[in-house]
C-alpha cells in the first residue's frame, strides 16, 4: 500500500522560460507577479503581510529579496531570471525545467545563475532539465548531457558526449 502511495504522489514541475516580454512601464511589481502565482485570492486588493514575508524569504534564497517592491519592467535580465527561478521553485518542484535561462544575461550573471541552479540541485535533490548552448558551463555543471539534432544523437556524461564522434561531426560542419 505504501508503495502505491509513493507512485501516485503528485509531481511538481517548476519552469523558467527563455524569455518573457514585459512592457517597460507596466506597474506590476515583483510582489504582484509572485503573489499572483501562489495565492488563491486576487492580489490587487492589498498586500498580505504574511504572503509578503513568505515571498521575501523565497526571493532571499536567490539574492533577490531587495527586488520585492521593484517594477517587473525595471528589472535587469539577471534580476528577472532570479525572480522567475524563485517563483518556479515555490513550492519546491521535483523537476525544474530551465529553457535557455541565461540568454540576455552578462557573463557574471550567467556564472551566478549556474551556481544558484547547482546549489538547488544539491540542496533539494531535484531533477533539473536545462536547455543550453553554453558548452563550457554545461561541461562544468551537468551530470548528464543529451545531444539533440531533431532526435537524440548521443547521451551520457559531459565527457562522453563532448568527446564523441557524433559531437565532433555536428560541430565541425
Amino acid at each position: 500500500m505504501d508503495m502505491k502511495k509513493n507512485i501516485t504522489k503528485k509531481i511538481k514541475i517548476g519552469y523558467v522560460p527563455q524569455a518573457i516580454h514585459i512592457e517597460k512601464h507596466m506597474p506590476t511589481t515583483v510582489y504582484d507577479l509572485f503573489a499572483s502565482c501562489i495565492c488563491h485570492v486576487p492580489v490587487f486588493f492589498k498586500k498580505d503581510k504574511k504572503i509578503y514575508q513568505e515571498i521575501k524569504e523565497q526571493l532571499k534564497l536567490f539574492g533577490a529579496e531587495k527586488l520585492i517592491d521593484k517594477s517587473i519592467g525595471d528589472l535587469s535580465g539577471g534580476e528577472l531570471q532570479r525572480v522567475l527561478l524563485a517563483i518556479a521553485t515555490k513550492p519546491t518542484p521535483n523537476l525544474l525545467i530551465l529553457d535557455e535561462p541565461v540568454s540576455g544575461i552578462d557573463k557574471n550573471g550567467t556564472r551566478d545563475f549556474y551556481e544558484l541552479v547547482n546549489n538547488l540541485k544539491t540542496k533539494y535533490d531535484m531533477s533539473i532539465l536545462l536547455v543550453s548552448h553554453n558548452l563550457e558551463l554545461t561541461k562544468k555543471y551537468a551530470d548528464k548531457v543529451i545531444l539533440l539534432d531533431k532526435e537524440v544523437i548521443k547521451e551520457g556524461t559531459p565527457e562522453e558526449v563532448f568527446s564523441s564522434l557524433e559531437f565532433q561531426n555536428r560541430f565541425e560542419r
